[in-house]
This record gives C-alpha cells, structure tokens and sequence, in this order.
C-alpha cells in the first residue's frame, strides 16, 4: 500500500512537472527532496520483500510433488536376472567337483552343458514379416529385370560398334581390291595397244612400198599392187579399231562385272565372323544375369530360425579325452587331480564373481529406471526410515525382463 501511495506521488509530481511552465527555485527544490524521498523509500520496500522472500517467513521449502524416498534390496533382484541360471550351473559344478574325492580308474572330461539360452520373442509379427519378404523379392525381381535390360542394351550397342568396324573393314577391301584389278586390267590392255601398235607400224611400212610401187608400175603390176594395198589397208585399220577398243574400254565396269564372286566371299566371311561375336557376346549376357540372379536368390532367402540347422559330426578322434587307465591313481597323481581341481575352481569362482557383478550392475540400473519414472530416491539398505519396495520393483523388473526390454 505504501509502495502504491509512493509511486501516486511520484506520478503527481512528475505531472505537475510537465504540466507547468516555469518553476521557482523553491519549488525546484521540494521536488528534487519529494523524489529523494519516494527513492529511499522504494528501495527499503524492496529490500524488505527480498529478505522476507528470502527468509520464507520462518516456514520450510515444500517438497516437490510425488517425491519419495525408497529402499530397495538388490541382493534380493539378482536371482531374477535372465542370466542368474548361468551363475546357478557355476554353482551346481563348483559343488559337484568339490565333494567329489579322490578318482580311481580313468578319468573322463565330459563337456559341461551349456545354459539354457535366452528366448527372445518375435520382435516383428509374422505378417509384417511376410509382406517384407514379399517386398524383397519384388524388389530383387526389378534389380534383376533391370540388370537384364541395362546388359541387353549393353550387348546391342557391341553389336552395333562391331558391325559397323567390320562393313568398314569389308568395304575397304572391296575397294582395294578393286583398284588392284582395274590398274591390272589397264596395264594389260597398254601392253595389247603397244602390240598392235607394233603392227600397224610395220603395216605402215609395206603400205608405202606399195604406194612407191603403184607411181611407177603399169598394167597387170599395177593392178596387182593396188590390190595388194587395198588388203593392207583393211588390215590396218583393223588393227586400230583393236588398238582403240583397248585403250577406250570401261575398265571400272568390266571390273564390277568380276567383282561378284570375290563380293560374296567376303559378305559370308563377315557374317561368320559378326555370328561368332554375337555368340559369345550372348554367352557373357546369360552368364551374368544367372550370376546376378542367384545372388540376388542367395540374399533374399529367409534366415533359417536357430536350431534348425544340424549339427557337425562329432569328431571322435578328440572327443571325449580319457586319462590314462592306471587302475587307481598314485599319490603323484592325485596331488595333480588336486591341484588341477583347484585352479579350475578359482577359475569358475572368478568366472561367477564377474558374472555377479554383471548382473548386480544390469539389475541397478533396471531399477534406477524403474524408480525415475516414479519420481523416487533411491536410499541405502539400512536407511529404516524409507520405505521398502522391493516387492513392487521386483514384479516391475520381472515383467521387463520378460518382455526382452531394457531402459
């Protein structure tokens, strides 16, 4: 309430401050003393509220809601740890050997059978299970459907790359060849016009003769030599019409017209040799997508359950490993027995303390879980004052254990 009138006051002044237009120095200084004042006062009000807030008025701190101090007997939880029946094996072994005495005759090691597992429960129902192998399998039948398309498509691209490198390599023996048989044929028909060349020559020769001869004979000479050069005439432009037929002759042509058989040799040797590709092409194709299938089959088949499986023969050639047959054991021998006893006893019993200790940390922290979902503390043991839930923990944990679950 006083705080309230104070800050009135203040807001009064600080109004009247605003509101007027020239002050006096009197007045000046009664409201620089009223807000010293309102300060002083102000500030001893809230250091009241903080020493009274601080002190809490002489009444204690309320807990928090649903805290509770327990106590819980561990030693009490160990035996329904799922892994409590190992630690009774170690037990029923170390006090068989124990009690057992001196051994006469020979001595057999049998192998220690083994704990009764943990059966975990089916984490995944059978129809989830079922739609996912589904799944799988249709998922492997597109890979595999895909890795056929992508190694098809593959081998159709070789087929043409190598069908296109061999039509090059059979076009440009064609044209070779051809080359080769027209600059043949060519040549022999220079040497045939150079015969007939030879001959109309020496034809040449006989004709001016008898043009020498025709100036000067008469009569029947005469005659006879006009005759004779009307003969050599036709012969001589035979001969040249020979001589040109040669030389003007479609060369290119009348190699095309041979060219037929050496065309077909080299088509059907194409073809063996594009067959022979293509066979062994689609031999790879088969082999890889039955490689990938089968390991595809090999992934997605189903993990056979445990125990299903057989087991391996025994070996009898180690198994089981009989001492030698004394018919009593001596003293030496039994001082060994004894020996070996013991030291396989400490080794059983360190083998129970860490097994203890593994499942007095697992079960501290089944319960640590347990009471901090309740909003529990945890006391000692010997704390009388908290109760003892050991019984609801117990039910609690027991059940989680069960389950297969753990916090």
């Amino acid at each position: 309430m006083r705080i309230a009138i104070l800050r009135r006051r203040s807001c009064t002044i600080s109004t009247n401050k605003t509101e007027g237009s020239a002050w006096s120095g009197g007045e000046k200084a009664v409201f620089v003393r009223a807000q010293g004042e309102v300060g002083a006062r102000t500030a001893s009000c809230l250091a009241l509220l903080a020493l009274l807030a601080c002190s809490g008025c002489g009444r204690t701190a309320v807990p928090l809601i649903g805290s509770r101090t327990v106590r819980v007997k561990i030693a009490s939880l160990l035996p329904l740890h799922p892994a409590w029946q190992q630690v009774a094996t170690l037990d029923q072994t170390i006090a068989q050997f124990t009690s057992s005495g001196a051994v006469a005759g020979p001595l057999v090691w049998a192998a220690t059978a083994l704990p009764t597992p943990l059966h975990v429960p089916e984490a995944v129902p059978a129809g989830l299970a079922k739609d996912r192998d589904l799944r799988v399998k249709e998922d492997a039948r597109k890979y595999v459907a895909q890795v056929t398309q992508s190694v098809h498509n593959r081998a159709a691209q070789h087929f043409l790359r190598v069908e296109r490198a061999e039509r090059k390599r059979y076009n440009g023996e064609v044209t070779a060849e051809t080359a080769r048989r027209e600059a043949a044929l060519r040549s022999e028909n220079t040497r045939a016009a150079r015969f007939f060349n030879l001959g109309i020559r020496n034809l040449g020769f006989r004709d001016v003769a008898l043009q020498s001869q025709i100036h000067v004979y008469t009569g029947i000479s005469l005659q006879d030599a006009v005759t004779q050069r009307a003969k050599l005439q036709g012969d001589i432009s035979a001969l040249v019409q020979k001589r040109d037929a040669l030389l003007n002759a479609d060369v290119h042509a009348i190699v095309e017209s041979q060219m037929a058989p050496f065309r077909a040799g080299m088509a059907a040797r194409m073809e063996q040799v594009l067959k022979q590709d293509r066979d062994k092409v689609n031999a790879r194709v088969a082999e890889r997508i039955t490689s990938e299938s089968q390991r595809v089959n090999v992934m997605t088949d189903p993990i056979p359950p445990l125990g299903s499986g057989t087991l391996p023969p025994e070996n009898k050639a180690t198994t089981p490993l009989v001492l030698s047959d004394t018919g009593a054991v001596g003293g030496q021998g039994q001082g060994q027995f004894r020996v070996a006893l013991v030291s396989q006893r400490a080794s059983w019993q360190s083998q129970r303390d860490r097994l203890i200790r593994m499942i007095q940390a697992d079960t501290v922290k089944s319960v640590t879980a347990f009471l901090r979902k309740r909003g529990w503390r945890l006391a000692k043991e010997q704390d009388s004052r908290a109760a003892d839930v050991t019984g609801e923990v117990a039910n609690a944990i027991r059940s989680e254990w069960r389950s297969g679950g753990s916090d």
